[in-house]
């Protein structure tokens, strides 16, 4: 057998989108969501406050996302 073909690197702009946001949600709050998750355990008002802002991000990324490709596919 043998290995498929690689794929090709796209660097596009919702990649670019989510990692300049990820990166920036990382530098504010000094958590990124694998120790964010984590850190519920410890009991502190701050690792609650981070999830649920993380979460309700993830609830509007797809309105948002798809607003923005309408005004992308609109220029």
């Amino acid at each position: 057998g043998s290995f498929p073909a690689p794929p090709e690197p796209k660097l596009g702009r919702n990649l670019v989108l989510g990692s300049v946001l990820f990166g920036m949600g990382w530098g504010l709050a000094g958590l990124c969501p694998g120790p964010a998750v984590a850190s519920l355990s410890y009991g502190g008002l701050g690792g609650l406050v981070f999830m649920l802002s993380m979460l309700a991000g993830m609830g509007v990324a797809p309105t948002i996302g798809a607003r923005l490709d309408r005004i992308a596919a609109a220029a």
